[in-house]
């Protein structure tokens, strides 16, 4: 009994951080108790030197503690906080709907275009989720709009920022897979413009199909003359246009870095992954998944992506990174996908980027999905929860889809990275 506990230590030790993580305690403190606890039993038996221990503070310091980038964070969240109390996303507002008032469901497309310009500069997920359902949910609904429609366009919205650099999310997964956060912030454009696209067909479908669903704008909304008109179009895009080109454009030009441009604009699983990896984790993971049939890349790559789906429901992004992206971020790294995005180099930013985008569905995912409760937070009393998980429904089946074209077309990452000399 002794002996085979030892021999699979590593697979308990995974088991155990989920079954106590299901009881409710802190992830933090699952994962860093956890790495201990085996640590010793690990030493107990002869197979872990205690002094291995004190690699974690070099970890910690070393990955961590020193790195640059990850300064960006407080800096990109308070770029967000400044951006909720201007002002300036009530400008924008106006002016989408200025500009988009003759389509059919015009004024959600309006609040699906201004949470796609606002993804960039705000880059947190519930301050975007609850300015955007407190600036647009009210109008919305007056225009008579489709509650379920409104709030999943909202919901939808508001979590683009978790994939439209510069991402908080982006550069905590830089930081886990080490690789650079401005090929992360490169590869992740794009998908995340497909999927605002896949948002904007589906509302205006739903807008022709069912106009009562929601209703266009009448004609005496808004300005009625041409100056007025370009005046609040200028005020609302300009500023806003402007701020997103030199965040992002300072990046993806090369003249700065991810903390820089932060700047412009306005830690761990460590001693668990050690421990995993130290016991063997890596060969053992890989030795299970063999015996379950799982052993070509595409099989590992399927694996990984419904486990972090499956995942989604229950735990927030952080945690899912914490978890998933240690342990198979290396075990993928080691399998050929050159045949399919042409080589290597470009590995980590294509995986990053599907973790990214299914990741967004853990924001979404009934029935703990943080999103759900920003908007809850946030519609009128006769709006429940249910109605709140119906609106979001359809736009997580367009974030599979958005998922399956990353994955089908990895030029759609890689492009980007690729002209601007990131993957060199």
């Amino acid at each position: 009994m002794i002996a085979w506990f030892a021999d699979n230590l590593a697979l308990i030790m995974f088991v155990t951080m989920f079954v106590v993580i299901f009881c409710g305690y802190p992830v933090a403190f699952v994962l860093g108790g956890t790495g201990l606890a085996f640590a010793l039993f690990a030493w107990a038996l002869g197979d872990f030197p205690l002094i291995k221990l004190s690699n974690i503070l070099l970890r910690m310091w070393g990955g961590v503690a020193v790195d640059p980038v990850l300064v960006s964070l407080p800096m990109f969240i308070f770029m967000g906080a400044i951006l909720e109390r201007s002002g300036v996303a009530k400008d924008m507002l106006d002016a989408s709907q200025v500009m988009l008032r003759r389509m059919p469901g015009g004024l959600a497309i309006a609040v699906m275009v201004m949470g796609t310009i606002l993804a960039a500069p705000i880059g947190v997920v519930g301050a975007s989720v609850v300015m955007l359902s407190l600036i647009s949910l009210p109008p919305l609904l007056k225009a008579g709009y489709d509650k379920r429609l409104s709030i999943g366009t909202i919901g939808s919205a508001g979590t683009l920022g978790i994939l439209i650099p510069p991402s908080i999310m982006l550069v905590v997964m830089a930081e886990m897979l080490n690789t650079s956060a401005g090929a992360l912030f490169a590869a992740a454009t794009i998908p995340g413009f497909v999927l605002s696209g896949l948002y904007l067909l589906y509302i205006w479908g739903v807008a022709l199909v069912r106009p009562d669903l929601a209703p266009k704008l009448p004609p005496e909304h808004g300005p009625q003359t041409s100056r007025e008109t370009l005046i609040v179009v200028s005020r609302g895009m300009l500023p806003m246009t402007v701020l997103m080109v030199v965040v992002l454009g300072s990046i993806f030009a090369g003249w700065a870095t991810a903390t820089e441009s932060a700047g412009v604009g306005c830690l761990g699983a460590t001693g668990f992954s050690m421990v995993f990896r130290e016991l063997g984790g890596d060969d053992l993971m890989l030795s299970m998944l063999y015996k379950l049939g799982i052993d070509t890349p595409w099989e590992m790559m399927a694996f990984v992506m419904v486990l972090i789906f499956l995942l989604g429901f229950p735990f927030e992004w952080i945690e899912i990174c914490l978890i998933v992206l240690p342990i198979f971020g290396p075990i993928l790294m080691k399998m050929d996908f050159s045949s399919h995005i042409g080589d290597m180099v470009g590995f980590m930013p294509w995986f990053a980027t599907l973790v990214a985008v299914n990741l967004q569905t853990s924001f979404m995912s009934p029935p703990f999905g943080a999103t759900l409760f920003y908007m809850k937070g946030t519609v009128p009393a006769d709006c429940s929860m249910t109605d709140v998980y119906r609106g979001t429904y359809p736009f997580l089946v367009l974030q599979v889809i958005g998922l399956a074209l990353c994955l089908a077309f990895p030029e759609l990452s890689l492009w980007l990275p690729r002209i601007s000399g990131m993957l060199d």
